[in-house]
């Protein structure tokens, strides 16, 4: 990896490796000796084949040709003895042609009646030998090589007198040919060791001195090959061809010297831009590998791979559940910008943006990717906060426009009902005996009632405030709210209360609660109308409540004691598009619903300082969270 200062690069160091020109030079050097060697080596292999496969047949033939002619001599001489059974002298002459000639093994002499009648064994006639050769009726010669024990023979036989009295044969020893054969190959091979030797050291002293000029040229192409630009050129001799070959590395060298002064001056100049960039910038090959780094993205780093130096991860973004830049631009070969969450070495997390190039060469295969990596930790957080500071605003600025409207609304309808209720009770009071306008008027009555407590529940939404605070249990407004909703109608469903013994009393309006609780049970002995079920309500203590942002309405509440009161029931729930409507005035999933009984059970809450919440049960039904602050007096008790 090259390191510019901070800045990275692939490069292989040759610290340690044996000189490639040293190598190369003993290489050539061992080649031609090993040329030579081999033709000489070759030369007397084939010389040697020559003697072992030509030389012996030669030889037998030289040594069939004298004991033939050995034989034919002492046939015509022994003719007489054997013809008049002079055996004694026979004997004798046989034994003197053995001990004139070395190379007779043995002489012996077989009669018409095939019967031995003279030889030169010293311990008794071979048996095996009569029969050996035996001579073909009418034949001039036989000739045939024979193996007794470990010796091997020659053995010549000639007819005495044309076979009409004998055959004579004579066997010489065949071991003199093979030693002579040996006795040259092993002159020969001497003759390629010695040869072999001369030649090696001859042609090593003409290669060292006809590849000097290559040796040198060795010398030159190593320096480059170590970055080393600057080496002098070679003397050039356009004589041979060596020397037009270093005339053209000549030029070459010096267009590469050329060519790397101003890749070098390109380099410190891109280096020194880079680095002078705060982002943290890499180049990254298709294999993980980092080529290059400036000094914002290394710090000092080692790291061979893009995912150990850039998060100080052990494996690629895509296994950890992220994007990875290269592996979607191997994939699409298209520029793209991803945003990752990384943790750093003590354990803190930061949003980095990640924008990658892919960088191709002429055939369009991908050969690098530059990644440029930005924190934007601060900055997501400052728009996130921003954003949900924009949502809040609009939620606020919505309730408030609506609250304003519903509360202008109410105040001026329950007026106007006030007139028209306080009215009809009058004119009722004066039709005392007549029942049938009587009636009327109490329908007139009835109705600005309702009227009047549709009127109280937008009021309510309105945050009109705490008419009557006081210290209150929850627990004794869920049993009256109980008492109150369960009517005949609902008798068939379930109810449960977990409420808490010592449970925190809280400040607040006894009407508006009650109000509240009434409206959250109603919902849900509704919801279970026709498919039964169980109603739970429970009460319990929070102490120390952490912080946290109401998620109906996106109000942040402040740390500290409430009492929490959670409504559920086992109804088929409420749609999930519907959950963040819930508490909007108006809006409701019933047929002949008002959608004001939860809205104005958020507004209550809310004046109360308190979060009111609903979230959808694990299979079925709703559960909605109350929390309100937990009652302190004056004394701070």
């Amino acid at each position: 990896m090259i390191r510019s200062g901070n800045w990275r690069a692939g490069l292989h160091s040759s610290k340690g490796k044996s000189s490639p020109d040293r190598m190369n030079r003993k290489s050539i050097q061992m080649s031609v000796l090993l040329g030579t060697v081999a033709v000489i080596v070759v030369t007397g292999l084939m010389m040697i084949l020559l003697v072992k496969f030509m030389l012996p047949g030669k030889l037998l033939g030289i040594l069939e040709e004298k004991t033939i002619a050995q034989a034919r001599l002492v046939a015509s001489e022994i003719a007489n003895p054997l013809l008049t059974e002079q055996f004694f002298d026979l004997r004798i002459r046989l034994n003197d042609l053995k001990r004139s000639d070395d190379s007779i093994a043995y002489v012996f002499v077989i009669d018409a009646h095939d019967k031995v009648v003279a030889h030169t064994f010293e311990s008794g006639f071979p048996s095996e030998l009569r029969t050996a050769n035996k001579m073909a009726s009418g034949a001039k010669q036989s000739v045939k090589q024979l193996t007794t024990g470990s010796e091997h023979y020659l053995d010549v036989a000639l007819p005495v007198l044309n076979g009409g009295i004998g055959d004579l044969h004579i066997g010489t020893f065949l071991a003199p040919v093979k030693l002579g054969v040996n006795r040259i190959v092993a002159v020969i091979v001497w003759i390629i060791i010695v040869t072999s030797a001369a030649g090696g050291i001859i042609a090593v002293i003409l290669a060292r001195r006809e590849l000097r000029p290559l040796r040198e040229l060795g010398q030159a192409i190593e320096s480059f090959g170590r970055g080393d630009v600057v080496q002098q050129v070679l003397p050039a001799d356009d004589n041979n061809e060596i020397g037009q070959l270093i005339t053209v590395f000549n030029k070459m060298a010096e267009d590469i010297r050329r060519s790397h002064e101003e890749r070098e001056h390109t380099k410190n100049f891109l280096v020194s831009l880079i680095n002078g960039v705060n982002e943290r910038i890499m180049v990254v090959r298709p294999d993980y590998t980092v080529l290059m780094s400036n000094k914002a993205m290394a710090q000092g780093d080692t790291s061979d791979f893009c995912y150990a130096l850039s998060h100080q991860r052990s494996s690629p973004c895509d296994e950890e559940g992220l994007v990875c830049p290269l592996r979607e631009i191997l994939r699409t070969r298209q520029s793209l910008t991803v945003t990752h969450t990384h943790t750093r070495a003590d354990g803190s997390q930061y949003v980095e943006e990640i924008a990658a190039s892919p960088f191709m060469d002429e055939r369009g295969e991908l050969l690098y990717v530059i990644e440029v990596c930005r924190d934007i930790t601060e900055k997501q957080r400052l728009h996130e906060m921003q954003a949900a500071l924009d949502k809040r605003i609009a939620q606020q600025q919505k309730e408030e426009s609506i609250s304003t409207l519903a509360g202008g609304i109410a105040h001026d309808f329950n007026n106007i009902l006030m007139g028209i209720l306080g009215n009809a009770e009058i004119l009722g009071m004066t039709l005392e005996s007549r029942e049938n306008e009587k009636m009327l008027v109490n329908n007139i009555v009835s109705s600005s009632e309702r009227m009047a407590d549709l009127t109280n529940q937008l009021l309510a939404y309105a945050k009109g405030g705490m008419y009557q605070p006081g210290k209150l249990s929850m627990n004794d407004a869920v049993k009256m709210a109980l008492t109150m909703t369960q009517t005949d109608k609902y008798r068939h469903i379930e109810t449960s209360l977990l409420l808490e013994e010592d449970l925190w009393p809280v400040h607040a309006d006894r009407e508006q609660i009650k109000q509240v609780m009434i409206n959250l049970l109603t919902n849900a002995f509704e919801a279970m109308e026709h498919s039964g079920g169980c109603l739970t309500v429970q009460t319990l203590n929070e102490p120390d409540r952490p912080s946290w942002e109401c998620v109906s309405f996106k109000h942040r509440h402040p740390a500290g004691d409430y009492v929490h009161v959670i409504v559920s029931d086992t109804g088929p729930g409420i749609p999930q598009e519907a959950l963040q409507r819930i508490f909007e005035p108006f809006f409701t999933t019933k047929f002949i619903g008002r959608g004001l009984g939860l809205a104005a059970a958020a507004g209550i809450i809310q004046n109360h300082q308190g979060c009111i919440s609903v979230r959808a049960g694990a299979e079925c039904g709703a559960f909605f969270d109350l929390y309100l602050p937990k009652y302190v007096n004056k004394n701070g008790v």
